[in-house]
């Protein structure tokens, strides 16, 4: 029996956590915790590490990849996939180079989420 990924989903906007969390579970996901904001993404994070985070870029009170970096700095192994309704070039480029495992352009599918959870 395989081990059952864990996942993080920071997002300000909740609709959109839910719509992921719903997501996840449909590709049988079931270890799911979720923050609203950065500063308690790395809360949560620190108190209990997930296998992954599916991070927003853009979010009031926190930059996602400022997130991304102190995420990496807590744990290097830590996969984080971006999520962002803004696919600007410059994003993805500072998205990966910050260490991203990942970067989905909302909305995101069924099929988005599998291939990136596959990915890591």
């Amino acid at each position: 029996m395989a081990v059952e990924k864990s996942i993080l989903i920071v997002d300000d906007v909740s609709e959109m956590r839910e719509l992921l969390k719903q997501t996840l579970r449909k590709l049988d996901i079931h270890k799911i915790s979720e923050a609203g904001d950065a500063k308690s993404a790395l809360a949560s994070y620190k108190q209990s590490p997930t296998d992954a985070v599916f991070l927003d870029i853009n979010m009031p009170g926190g930059n996602g990849l400022d997130a991304l970096r102190e995420l990496k700095e807590m744990n290097e192994d830590v996969k984080v996939i971006m999520i962002t309704a803004e696919s600007s070039v410059d994003n993805v480029v500072s998205a990966l180079g910050s260490g991203a495992d990942g970067f989905i352009v909302k909305p995101y599918s069924i099929d988005k989420i599998k291939d990136a959870i596959q990915k890591i």
